[in-house]
């Protein structure tokens, strides 16, 4: 996946997932989600999301896009 549609894709889920968490904060507890192939947008997006979705939650997992492909 490409750096672009990499970032909006991860982009759109942490903004589905704030906006669930916001709407049912007492039914939910929203993680967010990062792509590690591409750690400056990475570091940003957790940025943005501790900052500007109020999600503390990170969902990390050991499975990348590889960016070489």
């Amino acid at each position: 996946m490409d750096k672009n549609t990499c970032h909006d894709v991860i982009h759109f889920q942490n903004d589905f997932n704030a906006e669930v968490q916001h709407n049912y904060p007492e039914k939910f507890t929203s993680g967010f989600v990062v792509q590690a192939a591409y750690m400056d947008d990475a570091l940003k997006e957790i940025e943005r999301c501790f900052n500007s979705l109020k999600l503390n939650l990170i969902l990390a997992h050991l499975i990348f896009i590889n960016k070489e492909k």
